[in-house]
């Protein structure tokens, strides 16, 4: 086995050290910027509430990586509720336009493949 020179294990204990740095800043950067979140309400629906529109396209993306709706089937789009102000996940209307775009994505099959699989490994083991 080659024997690491004196020089380059000095380079590799300054890289670890400022790695380490790093990792300390953005901790108490993140921990300083920290801002609570808020109190979810809850929906007299009874529906899973969402935050934001963002955050429910996103859980309409990942609901048909997890569950592989069939055609025409499952959420299609999200809607904000006049009752609780906060965003649902609806399978009425038309398919929003993020969610036909990436059913088409190559993205999509990736994630569903491993979704597929870890399916099976699931009930494998």
């Amino acid at each position: 086995m080659e024997e690491i020179s004196s020089r380059s294990r000095n380079l590799i204990n300054l890289k670890q050290q400022i790695a380490k740095q790093v990792q300390g800043f953005q901790y108490w950067q993140a921990f300083l910027n920290f801002q609570p979140m808020p109190k979810v309400t809850t929906c007299s629906s009874g529906k899973k509430v969402f935050l934001s529109l963002h955050l429910g396209e996103e859980a309409l993306l990942s609901a048909h990586v997890q569950f592989n709706f069939g055609q025409g089937k499952g959420p299609v789009a999200v809607y904000q509720c006049d009752e609780c102000g906060q965003f649902h996940l609806t399978s009425r209307g038309n398919m929003s336009v993020r969610l036909k775009d990436f059913l088409s994505s190559a993205d999509y099959k990736r994630q569903r493949q491993a979704a597929e699989w870890t399916d099976k490994l699931k009930h494998k083991y």
